[in-house]
């Protein structure tokens, strides 16, 4: 007995132009993905099959079938506190004010600033530009808070 054979039956005229616009113009890869999936579904290519034209897994096309038939184009998107979670986080005090020490003792030594942090903070090791990433956030955050 196999398993039943998944695929988009029907999609309405502005459900598939709304697929193919996002498939064109969306800004994230995943969700462009998503988009293409469901389009190939619906002109009848078997899951098997879309597997080995875009390379991606079995559980991935059965999931994004899944969620558009249950949430429709929102279920797409990818969902706020997916993805990995930063190393410093920018609400932890302990890190900003470790972070704030370490800039001022190593000012324009990166490599200085992650070694110190990584002996004081006990963290997993990160690279250089997510340090930049995390203090321009320090920066912006003072920013907003002074005005």
């Amino acid at each position: 007995m196999s398993r039943k054979k998944r695929f988009v039956k029907t999609l309405t005229d502005k459900e598939q132009f709304t697929l193919e616009q996002g498939f064109k113009y969306g800004s994230a890869p995943d969700f462009r993905q998503r988009c293409q999936i469901l389009l190939l579904s619906h002109k009848g290519y078997e899951v098997k099959q879309i597997i080995n034209m875009l390379d991606v897994s079995p559980h991935t096309v059965y999931n994004t079938i899944k969620s558009w038939r249950e949430d429709g184009i929102g279920g797409l998107v990818r969902k706020k506190g997916q993805g990995r979670k930063a190393t410093l986080q920018a609400d932890n005090a302990e890190h900003v004010e470790v972070t704030r020490k370490a800039v001022e003792k190593h000012a324009q030594n990166s490599g200085l600033i992650l070694e110190e942090l990584y002996t004081q903070l006990d963290i997993a090791p990160m690279s250089k530009r997510s340090l930049q990433r995390f203090l321009k956030k320090m920066a912006t955050a003072g920013r907003d808070s002074e005005g």
